[in-house]
């Protein structure tokens, strides 16, 4: 029917244009700091961190108290971080690390969007 080749249609037309919009690797490792956010404490100590292009790794070495914290105000957020305690010397450490998460997950959907767009195309209308 003459619908169904219009929906056909624009739904080829709308997966090209996000497949020829491919995902770029970030250029540089700062980060957004999250603004909705009550622990807005954690924030400022990880600021300087956070906007470094080059900086990777933060060691947070304090009492477990202001880990757990930290800990909290992270893992409540939406920040491209990971965390692992370093269990060596007292008190212990939390490393934060810079990730790719977010672009990895954009990664995802453009390959998803490519294999919907290639099986569309072997499927004309």
């Amino acid at each position: 029917t003459p619908l169904l080749k219009e929906l056909y249609e624009e739904t080829c037309r709308r997966v090209k244009v996000r497949v020829e919009n491919k995902p770029e690797p970030p250029n540089d490792w700062s980060r957004a700091i999250p603004q909705n956010t009550s622990q807005s404490n954690c924030w400022k100590i990880l600021e300087a961190f956070m906007q470094s292009p080059t900086e990777q790794v933060f060691d947070y070495r304090i009492g477990q108290k202001n880990r757990d914290e930290m800990t909290n105000a992270i893992r409540s957020s939406n920040a491209d971080l990971s965390m692992e305690t370093i269990k060596k010397g007292s008190p212990y450490t939390l490393r934060i690390t810079k990730t790719k998460r977010s672009y990895d997950e954009k990664m995802k959907i453009w390959n998803q969007d490519c294999t919907v767009l290639e099986r569309l195309e072997r499927k004309m209308w």
